[in-house]
């Protein structure tokens, strides 16, 4: 991680934001922690649609991404622990009237567990084959990251088939990734296949 330059100031300015999360010394070292974050809330109808009404409901959608030392059911009751101690009432459907006489905070709580977390070791055979891969397009201009973000359902190839795996990043790092408006520049298009094709062979050839 310290081999990663950071600067923290440039990535605040570029992201919008003031500052980050108090998590670890960096973002590479935030990288490190289970992080959650809220995905979207939905209640009423805002501008041409507003209406002077009280909504029904708010329905507000979160995301875990997890680490490997982390258990995402662990966390998960965690979370609904700390939503029970915020003195909310939780129930399995639509809340009866009696409910809603009783209770003044209710809320249902669901969820579900997603992909599982990896990591391969970057310092054994497959990090070899790959520094080798990447130098002979990017010479040393390119970063061995321990962690990096995505939804990735590799988890099972490393952990039932004890097969290392790891993650190659091709886009360009402002493609908006999800966003309606993502993109990949034609050069790191290409860049990208020429990096696969590097490791591919690099493996068949064992140098």
């Amino acid at each position: 991680m310290n081999a990663i330059e950071e600067n923290e100031i440039a990535t605040n300015k570029r992201l919008g934001i003031s500052k980050r999360d108090a998590i670890g010394a960096g973002y590479q070292e935030a990288l490190q922690y289970p992080s959650l974050n809220i995905r979207g809330i939905k209640a009423a109808w805002v501008g041409a649609q507003v209406r002077t009404i009280i909504p029904a409901e708010v329905i507000v959608e979160i995301d875990m991404r997890l680490v490997p030392e982390s258990d995402g059911k662990t966390l998960m009751e965690s979370l609904k622990k700390r939503i029970q101690e915020e003195g909310y009432f939780l129930v399995d459907s639509l809340p009866t009237d009696q409910q809603r006489a009783l209770y003044p905070k209710l809320a249902n709580f669901t969820y579900k567990l997603g992909s599982k977390p990896f990591r391969t070791p970057m310092d054994g055979p497959i990090a070899d084959l790959l520094s080798t891969s990447m130098k002979k397009i990017f010479g040393d201009e390119f970063i061995l990251m321990r962690t990096t973000g995505g939804s990735q359902p590799i988890a099972p190839f490393i952990s039932t088939l004890n097969i290392p795996a790891v993650s190659i990043r091709i886009p360009n790092p402002d493609n908006n990734i999800h966003s309606p408006n993502e993109n990949i520049k034609i050069g790191n298009y290409l860049e990208g296949i020429m990096t696969c094709l590097s490791i591919l062979n690099t493996g068949i050839e064992g140098s």
